[in-house]
């Protein structure tokens, strides 16, 4: 038993974060939030970013509309695939779980606005 290796003595490199999460053991559990990042990017490249981000009414309206579909987007994908019968029925299937996670995404979304808006107060630009 002595001579087993367990996952924390692997001695490993990886350039990215996406390499990190899916050599851990439990990568699974991030699927739902990593499809949801991937959509909440999408989205603001879809509508543009410079378009979402032209005016304080625009920027508050796409990024709470996007923080919550894609919080819910999360939900859904962790309830489908991965809870527990039990607890799911408990919280309302799928649709109650994905409900739950839309309210983080809408807390979220506040904060990414606080900081957003922070940030355009200050006169930080790309450089």
């Amino acid at each position: 038993m002595a001579d087993r290796k367990i996952w924390s003595d692997f001695n490993y490199r990886s350039d990215s974060y996406f390499g990190e999460l899916f050599l851990q053991p439990w990568w699974n559990t991030f699927i739902g939030f990593t499809v949801a990042s991937v959509f909440f990017d999408m989205m603001y490249a879809t509508f543009g970013y410079k378009q979402c981000f032209k005016n304080n009414t625009l920027m508050i309206l796409s990024t709470m509309t996007f923080s919550v579909l894609s919080a819910a987007l999360a939900g859904a994908i962790i309830g489908a695939f991965f809870m527990a019968a039990p607890a799911l029925i408990k919280w309302g299937g799928v649709l109650g779980w994905a409900g739950i996670h839309s309210l983080g995404g809408a807390i979220g979304g506040m904060f990414g606005i606080v900081l957003v808006s922070s940030i355009k107060a200050r006169g930080l630009k790309k450089l």
